[in-house]
């Protein structure tokens, strides 16, 4: 709870305590977490704090959401629910997400545009759909070995 209305009360000094018990109750919700109000960080799983950390984010109401690589780490189950949330934020928040993430799977899975950088240069940007059609090698040969290690 504590970790959730910390951002509050930094972003927001004028709601009271009620207002932010319901901000973090809604936050903690929105991340399929409504009821660890009393356990402390070190008492929950890694992917459980991702999501607490992602609670406390868009508590305070954010336009934009950075998300820079919220999956490393993470089993595969966890990190279909991780990038299952961001989908789902983004369109019930109306938020726009920016995630980085080595993971074309994930970029894929969640993505309206993707952008494929190499060295700081824009390889290939476009809908998922439109990078598999890529003629650039590069972006061909990463998605290649992307797809084929999930049809594996």
């Amino acid at each position: 709870y504590e970790n959730v209305a910390f951002g509050i009360r930094r972003h927001e000094p004028e709601l009271n305590e009620n207002q932010i018990r319901q901000k973090v109750n809604r936050a903690l919700e929105l991340v399929h977490l409504p009821d660890i109000h009393q356990q402390g960080v070190s008492e929950l799983s890694y992917g459980m704090q991702k999501r607490v950390s992602l609670a406390r984010t868009i508590a305070i109401e954010p336009r934009i959401l950075l998300f820079d690589e919220p999956t490393t780490g993470l089993d595969p189950v966890t990190t279909n629910v991780i990038n299952q949330l961001i989908f789902e934020l983004s369109r019930q928040l109306k938020t726009t997400s920016i995630v980085v993430s080595h993971d074309m799977h994930c970029a894929l899975d969640i993505a309206d545009r993707v952008l494929v950088l190499d060295k700081g240069q824009i390889l290939e940007q476009g809908t998922p759909e439109e990078l598999k059609k890529s003629s650039v090698p590069l972006v061909k040969d990463f998605l290649s070995e992307a797809l084929n290690d999930f049809d594996s």
